[in-house]
């Protein structure tokens, strides 16, 4: 189903950003170009099996590197920390390999002055975040589509306004219809999100058909609210 054509299907990211295709059907965004995000000090370190890799940059920018057995729900704990600390996801990639394990990377920016230390990231992938935030969820565009990669999983693309916050508000509302994503694509393009995610029911099932509707309901009513 799509709403508000055009699709978000073949975009163009801009020159800022590399792209590729991989093997589930998705535009993987790959790593910033140097001139962007270059290394002024990185950390590395391993807690509870999972290792963290904070890579600090220029103009306010990270790249945060997670790999390993991550409990359910990290993605959304991490969304929610992050804003609550004012740093916001501008771009990234993040798949499981089954089994609770996963490859992730993101590009960060952190407000002016703010500082984000490593060890704060291995407590947010732990713990849900007690520092609550209200970014409300209004979509521009969204498609929503059952997938034939990892499953039958629904693929989910929205369109919307960037604002500190979105990616854990969007990852609560499905948590709501018990949808969780099995593989992210985030980008950030001329103050614009274009996020793309791939969602599995609890427990790792194919979601239901009237989980499709109400989710498409719900949808429909956040892109009008935008309007």
């Amino acid at each position: 189903m799509l709403v508000d054509a055009p699709p978000l299907l073949g975009v163009v990211l801009g020159p800022q950003t590399r792209t590729e295709e991989v093997a589930s059907g998705a535009t993987r965004i790959d790593r910033p170009p140097a001139d962007r995000v270059r290394s002024e000090g990185a950390g590395k370190s391993l807690m509870g099996g999972v290792d963290i890799e904070l890579e600090r940059g220029e103009r306010a920018l990270a790249l945060l590197h997670v790999s390993g057995h991550l409990r359910p729900g990290w993605c959304g704990n991490l969304a929610t920390g992050l804003a609550g600390r004012g740093v916001d996801i501008v771009r990234g990639r993040a798949t499981t390999l089954g089994d609770g394990v996963w490859n992730a990377e993101f590009e960060l920016r952190c407000p002016r002055g703010g500082e984000l230390p490593q060890e704060a990231v291995g407590r947010l992938l732990e713990s849900e975040s007690s520092r609550g935030i209200a970014t409300p969820v209004e979509l521009d565009r969204y498609r929503l589509e059952r997938s034939g990669s990892r499953g039958g999983c629904l693929l989910l693309e929205v369109d919307a306004e960037d604002r500190c916050g979105f990616l854990a508000a969007l990852l609560r509302r499905l948590a709501y219809f018990s949808l969780f994503p099995v593989e992210l694509r985030l980008d950030t393009v001329d103050g614009a999100v274009r996020d793309r995610l791939w969602l599995r029911g609890g427990g790792d099932t194919v979601p239901k058909a009237r989980t499709h509707t109400a989710l498409t309901a719900s949808l429909d009513a956040l892109v009008a609210s935008a309007r």
